[in-house]
């Protein structure tokens, strides 16, 4: 609606949403680790009242430069909020409880980006673009306040169960911390990292190619891309939930979860493959199930793991650093799977997503 309505070329009008790309990846690693050091719930606060700002300055940006730059403070303000808060929640939570906050944190993303989906366009009808900022930002400013009230219940919650006044949640014990830079070498991190790298690549690149792939496919207008961009998040909510009842109830260790998910998820991929181009509902019903089954890992590996480094006063950083590596996969996939499918085809493209 921006470039229609601006008269700003596409390509130019990318370089804002690369910036806020970038610059977030690049702060969940400073995020995380402030949130080791500092107070998290004041960063969280800061971070939602500078995002707040900076969506009431953006309908003000009347140039692409100066868009760019708004939302690449954007992009660091939104990196506030995911490290510290898995601090807190680790921190002050049992790991029952912490497992569940952070499914619905992940159930709370989706349900916001439906929201988006849903109330932008009639935002957009009523009074154009810039209104979508402001109800954005209006809103960022109420649950900032909200945020400093609910956080003292969760303390109080934390408090009553043990007994006394919960500890320092920042403080850092230096044999601990010794204790886990020996840690890194043996804890298999390094093959975590590769692992979120390809379900970045596959979550993000599969969501954002998807109604390229239907239209080149089916040949079908805007309406079914719509109706791909809402029912993809529909069904990661049903799939977190899965996710956590099979972690539950069938597997105590996270990374073997995650396995069986890839492979649910690779199941999906092959019958892809088999019937590509055969029907429009059953390749948006596969699809959902492979963006979906990565939004299972996603919470495997960037929800659960941090906990494991809780003890050594790191979980903040590893929160941070885990979460960066998903958005370096998801930077791989927009230029590859483009141009896997320019030169080579969907068919080809597809079975490099088996192989992923």
């Amino acid at each position: 609606e921006i470039v229609a309505a601006e008269g700003i070329l596409k390509s130019f009008a990318s370089f804002v949403i690369t910036a806020g790309f970038i610059s977030y990846g690049i702060g969940q690693l400073i995020s995380g680790f402030m949130g080791d050091r500092l107070n998290p719930k004041k960063i969280i606060f800061g971070g939602l009242i500078a995002t707040s700002v900076l969506n009431f300055l953006m309908p003000f940006g009347k140039t692409v430069p100066v868009m760019t730059i708004i939302w690449t403070f954007n992009g660091f303000a939104q990196a506030m909020m995911w490290p510290p808060l898995v601090k807190i929640m680790s921190g002050y939570l049992s790991k029952e409880d912490f497992q569940k906050s952070c499914v619905i944190v992940a159930i709370a993303s989706s349900a916001g980006t439906i929201a988006v989906y849903l109330l932008a366009p009639v935002m957009i009808y009523l009074s154009g673009w810039r209104l979508v900022f402001f109800v954005s930002g209006t809103f960022g400013i109420i649950i900032s306040f909200v945020w400093v009230f609910v956080i003292r219940i969760i303390e109080n919650h934390a408090n009553e169960n043990t007994g006394q006044q919960h500890q320092d949640i920042t403080a850092i014990n230096k044999d601990e911390n010794i204790s886990f830079k020996k840690t890194i070498a043996s804890s298999g991190l390094v093959f975590i990292v590769i692992g979120i790298i390809m379900q970045g690549i596959l979550k993000d690149g599969v969501t954002t190619w998807l109604p390229s792939y239907i239209h080149e496919t089916f040949h079908l207008g805007s309406s079914v891309s719509i109706l791909s961009a809402v029912v993809l998040p529909v069904f990661s909510i049903f799939c977190f939930k899965l996710a956590l009842y099979l972690k539950r109830r069938f597997f105590s260790n996270e990374l073997t979860c995650a396995a069986v998910i890839f492979f649910a998820g690779f199941t999906a991929i092959v019958v892809l493959m088999l019937y590509n181009a055969s029907s429009v509902l059953l390749s948006l019903a596969l699809t959902s199930i492979i963006t979906g089954s990565m939004h299972g890992v996603n919470l495997m590996l960037i929800s659960f793991v941090p906990g494991h480094f809780n003890k050594f006063g790191n979980v903040s950083w590893i929160s941070g650093l885990l979460n960066f590596f998903t958005y370096v996969g998801s930077a791989l996939s927009i230029y590859i799977f483009a141009k896997l499918s320019e030169i080579f085809g969907w068919q080809l493209t597809i079975f490099c997503w088996a192989l992923i």
